[in-house]
């Protein structure tokens, strides 16, 4: 009976030490802090180049402005800077809307006089075979160079319409002036001329 007893009791206490381990199990400790310095690695690996980005495109050079020419010569007095610049075409075209009147137009030098420079005939800006017209300088004030041929000209002044007869058209053309000569929708044939009183010119001698 005492063996028996002995060997309940040791159940009992073989028992009473698993429920002992199974109440004092370690609690799971929570997430750590992190540590707000860590340590750099010592040795970090690089990362690989980056691809780099394809040339961009150039802007295109921007479209020249025609009338940005640098600066000209000046010869007479200076020209308005308000006044209206009519395009040459037009006043072969309408003689009588311009004439009298005092304007700016533009052409170029085809020929002057080699001695004095006392005048020249200037052309269409764009067209080398338009018809030209005389121009003078204001009670000879003032003359263009004498290498003024193929320059291009901006002028102010006064342009002038006269009609001419058969005859007096006949001799012009045989003396081989055309200069601002120009035969209306109507027939008649008109001689125009221009007097300056200020000239501009770029491009002399390029």
């Amino acid at each position: 009976m005492m063996s028996l007893s002995f060997a309940c009791g040791g159940v009992e206490n073989e028992s009473s030490d698993n429920n002992v381990m199974e109440q004092q199990a370690p609690t799971p400790d929570p997430d750590p802090t992190p540590d707000p310095n860590p340590t750099p690695d010592p040795n970090p690996t690089p990362d690989p180049d980056p691809t780099p980005d394809p040339d961009p495109t150039p802007d295109p050079d921007p479209t020249p402005d025609p009338n940005d020419r640098g600066p000209a010569e000046l010869f007479g007095a200076p020209l308005a800077d308000d006044l209206e610049i009519v395009l040459f075409e037009d006043i072969l075209a309408f003689p009588e809307q311009y004439a009298d009147a005092t304007i700016q137009t533009e052409g170029i030098v085809r020929q002057n006089c080699t001695k004095r420079g006392c005048w020249m005939e200037i052309r269409s800006l764009t067209n080398a075979d338009s018809k030209t017209m005389n121009v003078r300088f204001l009670n000879y004030g003032f003359f263009v160079p004498v290498d003024s041929r193929g320059a291009t000209a901006r002028i102010q002044g006064v342009t002038s319409m006269e009609t001419l007869s058969e005859a007096e058209y006949n001799m012009l053309i045989a003396r081989g002036y055309t200069a601002g000569i120009v035969q209306k929708d109507d027939g008649t044939i008109v001689r125009l001329g221009f007097t300056a009183t200020g000239v501009m010119m770029w491009d002399r001698n390029d």
